[in-house]
């Protein structure tokens, strides 16, 4: 006799039914991502094959994979492991010779393609993922930019002033420049008051991007 079987539940199972195991009415497609607030442990070695469950370990990390989910982290896979991900995403993001590769979100915002919208307008500066040519392409990297913009300025000299120690500044000296954005008391700004030299950016929080790699993670009751 076959043991009764469940697919996993909410949140990660989204309201599946057992009606159609294989998709079930509800499911995450495979191949969906989601952000995930929590911490995730160590990917499994080997194959896809989930086990039991996952551990129990508060903040510890969770086994992702016990659930139908992988780390969006740019790992290879084997393709015959991990057939309905494989059937989804291909070798867009590279693989060959069996094997393909997961996205890698580490460090990124998302943003959605552009599909015809006009509403990336500069689309053609994208890098494509690495199984592709267009930078049109889902997968496409954008560098980092700031939009171009000027500042207008009042300029003016000073005159030449005597002080017992000598000049103190000359009739049009240049102004005070730095390479930095600085406060309204001319201090360049730091990572912690609200300036970078690595890049411009939104205030933001880190998760753990996943991806549904199945819709079969059963387990018995």
């Amino acid at each position: 006799m076959i043991a009764h079987q469940r697919h996993v539940g909410a949140p990660f199972g989204l309201g599946a039914t057992e009606r159609h195991p294989h998709h079930p009415r509800g499911e995450a497609p495979v191949g969906s991502v989601i952000a995930f607030a929590g911490a995730v442990a160590a990917p499994l070695p080997g194959g896809a094959s989930p086990p039991d469950s996952p551990p129990a370990s508060p903040g510890g990390g969770i086994q992702v994979e016990a659930l139908g989910w992988l780390l969006c982290d740019g790992r290879a896979l084997a393709s015959g492991a991990y057939p309905e991900l494989f059937l989804a995403l291909g070798t867009l993001y590279g693989g060959s010779g069996g094997y393909f590769h997961l996205p890698d979100y580490r460090g990124y915002f998302l943003r959605g393609s552009d599909g015809g919208s006009g509403r990336d307008p500069d689309l053609a500066a994208r890098i494509p993922p690495a199984g592709a040519s267009s930078p049109g392409e889902v997968g496409s990297v954008q560098r980092d930019a700031v939009l171009a913009h000027y500042h207008q300025y009042d300029t003016g000299t000073v005159e030449g002033v005597t002080t017992g120690s000598g000049q103190a500044a000359a009739k049009g000296t240049a102004p005070q420049t730095s390479s930095a954005p600085v406060d309204s008391a001319g201090t360049p700004l730091t990572p912690a008051t609200g300036g970078s030299a690595g890049e411009s950016r939104p205030k933001n929080v880190y998760v753990n991007y996943l991806i549904k790699f199945t819709n079969w993670p059963l387990r018995t009751r």
